[in-house]
């Protein structure tokens, strides 16, 4: 009998600690996963909620007791001083407010296929980081100050999904070139303000609201607008320095179509060579960075050739 009240005992402790380890919001570690703390989500699955290793180069796990690691909880990386590169696996979905404002050594993220939301300051602040290459993910909304005050910001590419870009969403950045999808519809207060080094937008004519101040201190920039669009207007009302082109003449989505002629081509690769080899100093579109590594080198040259040997 005494042993029978010893079983029962012992296994009601360890059902009140397996509740306590996977009840909502409980701060746990793994023991194969020890520099990383997690939360239970609401759909049985884990939320890295905090990062306390000293590796700079951080890999998200997949899983950890059989359940997924989807998301990131709001502050997991915020100020974290040791993180200089992030790898997302592609079931991570969703980047919460704050996750990682304030790292001063992040520089590179590379984002799971799958990224559906990047909340209000997601990676604000972070001076090094020098690339926003989301165009491969399934964000709709943009929400404020997503990628605010990362000065060193050049490289920007947007995915299809994309509809909203909230307010601030890319002010005080270095961004050069922004080409918006074709199914964002609003473009926020202050989204690109207060860059410099911003050259070239290209907006679709489907983007039928704008904010204020959307690219006030971009005194450099271009705006490429579709005739009578909402984008011409509002570039009319603002004085703001745009041409109207054909929608032909937006850049293209083929990674080394440097000339935009819709295919890749030995003409490209000569352009290429010819600014890297600075004979022509001239703007650079984004799609020179052929492999995507937020640089323009010889890397790049020689990858475009093999991949433009294998068309013909």
């Amino acid at each position: 009998m005494n042993l029978l009240k010893r079983i029962i005992k012992i296994l009601f402790i360890s059902i009140l600690i397996i509740l306590s380890v996977f009840s909502a919001n409980a701060s746990i570690v793994s023991e194969l996963y020890p520099d990383f703390e997690f939360e239970s989500e609401y759909d049985n699955s884990f939320a890295v909620s905090a990062y306390n290793g000293s590796k700079g180069e951080v890999y998200i796990p997949e899983s950890i007791y059989d359940r997924e690691v989807k998301r990131f909880s709001q502050k997991a990386f915020y100020n974290n001083t040791a993180l200089t590169s992030l790898y997302m696996h592609d079931k991570m979905t969703v980047v919460n407010k704050w996750a990682f404002r304030s790292c001063p050594g992040l520089s590179v993220v590379y984002f799971s296929k799958n990224t559906s939301a990047l909340w209000d300051f997601a990676f604000a602040q972070n001076p090094k980081l020098k690339c926003a290459l989301i165009g491969n993910t399934k964000i709709s909304t943009l929400y404020q100050s997503a990628f605010y005050k990362c000065s060193s910001l050049e490289y920007l590419s947007l995915p299809d999904t994309l509809k909203n870009i909230n307010p601030s969403a890319f002010e005080k950045t270095s961004v050069k070139s922004v080409v918006i999808p074709e199914n964002v519809t609003s473009i926020k207060t202050r989204a690109f303000a207060d860059n410099g080094n911003l050259r070239e937008v290209y907006i679709p004519e489907g983007v039928e609201k704008f904010g204020e101040d959307i690219f006030s201190g971009c005194e450099n920039v271009k705006i490429y607008v579709i005739a009578n669009s909402p984008a011409e207007k509002y570039c009319v009302e603002n004085a703001l320095n745009y041409e109207v082109v054909e929608k032909d003449k937006f850049p293209s989505k083929i990674n080394g179509d440097v000339d935009n002629d819709g295919k890749l081509s030995i003409r490209d690769i000569t352009t290429m060579q010819m600014n890297l080899a600075q004979i022509d100093c001239g703007f650079l579109s984004q799609n020179c960075d052929f492999n995507a590594d937020c640089d323009f080198n010889i890397n790049d040259v020689t990858a475009a050739q093999r991949k433009a040997l294998e068309t013909l």
